[in-house]
């Protein structure tokens, strides 16, 4: 029995001692209401995180914890629900304390808090010089954020939103006059009381208030009280936050260098960001106790891994070095991870940061691209895509007549990332902005009806309509974050420059100003051709590898055309097409090589392009009429054969004809092309005599890619040794682009895989960037589709393969490989949101296109589930797919 009350006692003072460890927090608050969740925070980093909820009974609760480091520490206690000012109450807790909290409203802020705890009653102090101020703050505080649920939450028409906003601009003028008064009273307690711990906060929040608030009355009052302090309290964290706030450094802003710090790692070892020069940098400033930044985490792992060629990730944290490495030890951080020990007095100050997680991209160059701040899902990978990945656009120009085409033109300001101007078109019916869209993947973006061009002379172009997109309305993105929509408003003066696209009726409007419409160096086309009607469209178009885009088209006038455009991607020269667009035009065009201010002069005489001639200075051009003169007789006759090609496929077009009729038709068709074969073939030793005698350039390598297509395709060509010793004169710079690597795959193949082979694999990319494999999808048969958006068949095949992909989901994956450019291929399939297993290689013709010997498309390869190719077949008919998949699989 002894022995039971020894252990006994001895289990009661274990408890004892584990009490005097703990605090304990007791609360009563008259009205309070019975369920709310009041929380208990601890600062963790730069932001507060919950250790403790308790639900209210009977107008009360409570809280029993142990400090932090078994110390004397500062909490903060919040309340959730209706009614609640969205502030806390600051309680100082230490081990074996108890502390006590009064009050008969709502209004924490000012809850009696009775506490053995000295900086408790310094606090007690500030707050009852100012208490029925910071009640009427807490007051206004609810009442704005009541009306904030009525306009974004509810269902307000725009009369009863404005009247909201206007209801919410009124309170917030209140609640700064308040807090001038509240200001002013804590100003003289400080001026009257001993500087303590409380006191040091007291200043630091004045300070800040100073930083900004436009034409704050005190802030000498507070660099005074600041000077007064001793050089040992200047140099405490509170004392260098105060600085920071009255006396703030420059901020960098977008365009300019970048701020740079002696930046530490765990180790201890120094960096700077200069050293991570030569790669885009995404400088990621966070806290530990910052929810979004730890959400952040596994994106930007994932971006991380992705862009690990051209990215560096520098996640540089303003915690203490203590919390630091213990949120570093919590969290997988596989990139940099730096700290410039400087809390929000660094960096995070040089930036402007006014909340985290705030991210900075900088260039290869060291120059800041773009700053924001917080977090949604996707929304780092989308940015990497607005501003990474689209890096490489560059503003170009067009003009025919009365029509104008600008596109990725410049803009000198905006309030938005949301909207990136694709292109403008003015003409003297309408000014017509297509935009492609930005935003977190599926929450909604609102553009107001309101919306306005404002030209440089003051003109005001109203909006007459809008194309994928409701205004007024919620628009919620797509999974990919990305989506094409066009305005289109009144016209624009005749010969504007610059004009902003801004929203005039909304609480926050966004701005897009200084948008460019005019650039220097343009290119002028003009052209004369007799003998063809008034009225005939004649366009001027450009080669996009796997297809062809018209800029602009214009109607003869009197016989003439004209253009002035601009060279696109700051290469000189750069070829152009021009071509007519209607009957009795060969299904070819006319090369143009322009430069910055050539004058450019088109004769001819018919609808066949071998009777225009081209008078230019462009040395290309030149060349270019060298070998259109030495190939004259042969090229004319395959442009007359591809007039009767053309009027062969209208017809088919225009026409119902019979299955046999149109047999009769595609062997006629087949005959011509037979016959143009033999005539290329007949160009070829002139084409390579010239060649031989001149030096490469885009010309010559545009003749030599022509010949690469003989070589392969041709069976009446003969000259493939001079073809291939041709193809050494090439640099290895010439052999970086995207036209040569294809010509050498044309003349130098790589082994083609064969029925009864393993596929072949490669890095597929998807829209996202994310890496996969076709050994991904083992298991299962596999079906490839090659296609581009270019092609007519593939599109035509898009329902059905949706079809065929649901039917056999079971026991097929469908892997669709595109050869188009990254950025035309991501704006389609957001456009007609293809997701699923929607590749590309990033190879053009010379990667998966290659090793498969795709010749034509859309192209298909049928893979067994353990990876061996079964079958391959090219072309699309209605019911084609449908019917090969029941052939294959017996379903």
């Amino acid at each position: 029995m002894k022995k039971i009350i020894l252990i006994a006692l001895v289990c009661m003072g274990a408890l004892a001692a584990q009490a005097q460890n703990e605090f304990t927090i007791r609360g009563k608050v008259k009205g309070l209401k019975e369920g709310t969740i009041v929380t208990l925070f601890r600062m963790d980093g730069n932001t507060g995180r919950s250790i403790a909820n308790d639900t209210v009974k009977h107008e009360t609760f409570s809280f029993r914890d142990k400090t932090a480091e078994n110390s004397l520490e500062k909490l903060s206690l919040g309340c959730r629900g209706e009614g609640f000012p969205s502030m806390g109450l600051d309680i100082w807790v230490a081990p074996g304390t108890e502390v006590r909290i009064k009050g008969d409203n709502n209004y924490l802020y000012t809850w009696n808090v009775k506490s053995p705890i000295e900086q408790q009653k310094v606090r007690a102090g500030f707050i009852e010089g100012s208490r029925k101020l910071w009640d009427e703050y807490q007051r206004i505080g609810v009442e704005d954020y009541a009306l904030a649920m009525k306009l974004y939450g509810g269902n307000a028409n725009e009369d009863e939103k404005k009247h909201l906003r206007a209801q919410r601009d009124s309170l917030r003028k209140m609640e700064d006059a308040l807090h001038i008064k509240i200001t002013a009273n804590e100003i003289e307690h400080l001026k009257q009381t001993p500087v303590t711990e409380v006191w040091m906060e007291k200043l630091e929040g004045v300070a800040r208030t100073s930083a900004y608030q436009k034409d704050f009355p005190y802030k000498q009052e507070a660099i005074t009280l600041y000077e007064g302090l001793t050089e040992e309290l200047k140099n405490t964290e509170a004392g260098k936050n105060i600085h920071t706030s009255l006396f703030p450094p420059v901020v960098v802003n977008e365009g300019d260098e970048m701020a740079d710090a002696d930046l530490f790692d765990l180790d201890g070892k120094v960096h700077r960001l200069a050293d991570y020069k030569g790669k885009y940098m995404l400088v990621d400033i966070w806290s530990a106790g910052c929810g979004p930044c730890i959400m952040a985490l596994p994106e930007m792992k994932e971006i991380a891994e992705q862009y690990k060629d051209r990215l560096t990730i520098i996640s540089l944290s303003t915690d203490r070095k203590k919390t630091w490495e213990r949120a570093s030890k919590e969290h997988d951080i596989t990139w940099e991870n730096l700290n410039d020990l400087q809390g929000t007095n660094g960096l995070y100050a040089k930036y402007g940061v006014n909340g985290i997680p705030n991210y900075i991209l900088i260039s290869p160059e060291g120059k800041v691209i773009k700053k924001w701040s917080g977090y949604g899902k996707g929304f780092l990978k989308l940015s990497m895509r607005r501003w990474v990945d689209t890096a490489d656009h560059a503003m170009s120009m067009v003009a025919s007549g009365t029509t104008t085409i600008v596109n990725y033109p410049t803009v000198r300001s905006c309030n938005t990332d949301v909207h990136e101007i694709k292109q403008v078109e003015c003409s003297d019916t309408a000014t017509i902005v297509r935009v492609h869209g930005y935003y977190i993947p599926e929450y909604w973006i609102q553009v107001s009806s309101s919306i306005a061009l404002i030209a440089e002379d003051g003109t005001v172009c109203p909006l007459k309509r809008a194309e994928g997109i409701t205004l007024d309305k919620h628009f919620f993105m797509p999974k990919s974050g990305e989506a094409d929509y066009t305005f289109v408003f009144d016209p624009l003066p005749q010969g504007t420059k610059s004009f902003d696209m801004i929203e005039r009726n909304a609480e926050k409007p966004d701005k897009l100003e200084g948008i460019s419409l005019s650039m220097p160096h343009t290119y002028f086309i003009t052209g004369k051709i007799e003998g063809i009607a008034d009225g005939t469209p004649i366009g001027l178009w450009v080669d996009k590898g796997n297809m062809y885009a018209r800029l602009v088209n214009m109607p003869l006038t009197d016989g003439m055309f004209s253009f002035r455009g601009s060279c696109t991607d700051g290469t000189y020269p750069t070829e152009v097409l021009v071509k007519g667009e209607n009957r009795g035009f060969p299904n070819t065009s006319i090369s143009v090589w322009v430069e910055p201010d050539a004058q450019i002069s088109i004769k001819g005489n018919s609808k066949l392009y071998t009777n225009w001639q081209v008078e230019s200075n462009v040395k290309e051009q030149k060349l270019e009429e060298r070998f259109r003169t030495a190939i004259r007789k042969w090229e004319e006759q395959v442009q007359k054969l591809a007039i009767k090609t053309s009027l062969l496929f209208k017809d088919m077009e225009e026409n119902s004809r019979t299955e046999k009729e149109e047999k009769e038709i595609w062997k006629k068709v087949e005959k011509i092309y037979a016959e143009q074969d033999v005539l290329r073939a007949k160009q070829a030793p002139e084409l390579i005599k010239i060649m031989q005698e001149t030096t490469v350039g885009p010309a010559w390598i545009k003749r030599l890619n022509e010949l690469s297509y003989l070589y392969k395709f041709n069976k009446e060509f003969r000259q493939k040794e001079e073809t291939v010793a041709l193809c050494k004169c090439l640099s290895e710079k010439d052999k970086e682009s995207e036209l040569v690597k294809n010509l050498m795959i044309r003349i130098f193949p790589p082994a083609v895989v064969k029925e009864g082979d393993d596929m072949a694999d490669a890095d597929l990319y998807d829209v996202e960037g994310k890496v996969h494999h076709l050994s991904d999808f083992k298991g299962k048969y596999i079906l490839l589709d090659f296609w581009s958006q270019g092609c007519g068949p593939c599109l035509k095949s898009l329902p059905e393969m949706k079809e065929v992909t649901e039917q056999y989901k079971d026991c097929l994956n469908v892997v669709c490989i595109t050869s188009d450019s990254k950025d035309s291929w991501k704006t389609f399939s957001a456009a007609r949101q293809l997701q699923d297993n929607n590749f590309n290689d990033l190879q053009g013709s010379h990667g998966l296109y290659a090793r498969y010997g795709v010749q034509g498309i859309p192209h298909y390869v049928f893979i067994s589930p353990e990876g061996k190719i079964v079958t391959t077949w090219m072309g699309y008919g209605e019911g084609s797919l449908k019917a090969k998949m029941k052939e294959l699989l017996g379903k």
